[in-house]
């Protein structure tokens, strides 16, 4: 899985979120640019994997889009987590 896509993965981990918010926090993060379309079709792809689920809402008027984590995305988190850590004692040793 490519870095991006565990990002967002990671970000909607810890609050739903919908695509201008998310595209926000990769920013704040990452220090650089991200795209909007870029970043809607990562969502599309992680919601086609079952890893992240989007839900309809109405905020101030406007349909959006909020995505979160499902049990499934959880689950392939926890293991890149543990691999990244796993790399990260490798290379410190």
């Amino acid at each position: 899985m490519l870095e991006l896509k565990t990002i967002v993965i990671k970000i909607l981990s810890k609050s739903p979120k919908h695509g201008y918010q998310l595209v926000k926090d990769i920013e704040k993060k990452l220090g650089k640019k991200v795209s909007l379309g870029g970043i809607y079709t990562i969502l599309n792809e992680l919601e086609e994997k079952g890893l992240i689920r989007g839900h309809e809402m109405v905020e101030f008027g406007r349909f959006k889009k909020v995505y979160s984590v499902t049990p499934k995305g959880k689950e392939v988190l926890e293991k890149l987590e543990n691999k990244f850590k796993k790399y990260k004692r490798f290379m410190e040793s």
